[in-house]
């Protein structure tokens, strides 16, 4: 009986040890950029623009329907 529970506890200790990091939910400062990356400029951006967009997706029928997106949606 003795050897079971110092067993029980030895787990649960374990786990709650195991557990503890990974409600932390921060990030170490080793993992941080060094660097920051400039924000886009209005030119740069017009000039990376991908637009216009054909997606392709299925309707509930299982037949392709696409869709042309002219520009950015409004909202994003």
């Amino acid at each position: 009986m003795k050897t079971t529970s110092r067993l029980l506890g030895l787990c649960l200790s374990l786990s709650m040890l195991f557990a503890l990091p990974a409600c932390s939910g921060g990030q170490s400062a080793s993992s941080a950029p060094s660097e920051t990356t400039p924000a886009p400029t209005e030119s740069s951006a017009a000039e990376e623009s991908h637009y216009p967009v054909t997606v392709t997706t299925y309707n509930q029928n299982g037949e392709e329907a696409e869709q042309t997106l002219p520009n950015v949606p409004s909202g994003w």
